[in-house]
C-alpha cells in the first residue's frame, strides 16, 4: 500500500516575462538617420561595416539615440548600442 504519495517534476524551463529590457533600432532599412530607443540609458552607440571596421562611435546619455548615416555607403551594418545591463547588437540595411 502506499498512502500520501507526492511525485513531482521540476524543470528549467519558465514561462516567466523576459527581464531583459527593451531596445528597437528603427527604420530598417534606413537612408539618413538611424533611430534607437531602450526601456534604459544608452551610453554608447558603436557602427560597424560589414567588414567590422569601426565606422563611427558615439557616447550618450539617454534612452534614445538618433545617429546620422547619410555620409555612409548604401550596404549592411551592425550597430551595437551599450547600456547599464549590457549590448546589443542589431543589423541595419542603409539604402
Amino acid at each position: 500500500y502506499l498512502d500520501d504519495l507526492l511525485l513531482s517534476t521540476e524543470t528549467d524551463i519558465g514561462t516567466g516575462v523576459n527581464e531583459e529590457p527593451i531596445m528597437v533600432v528603427f527604420p530598417n532599412p534606413a537612408q539618413d538617420f538611424l533611430t534607437i530607443t531602450s526601456e534604459e540609458t544608452i551610453d554608447q552607440v558603436t557602427l560597424f561595416n560589414a567588414h567590422g571596421q569601426m565606422m563611427a562611435q558615439h557616447a550618450l546619455r539617454g534612452p534614445t539615440a538618433v545617429v546620422d548615416i547619410a555620409g555612409l555607403s548604401s550596404g549592411m551594418y551592425t550597430v551595437r548600442a551599450t547600456s547599464r545591463s549590457g549590448s546589443h547588437v542589431f543589423s541595419v540595411l542603409k539604402n
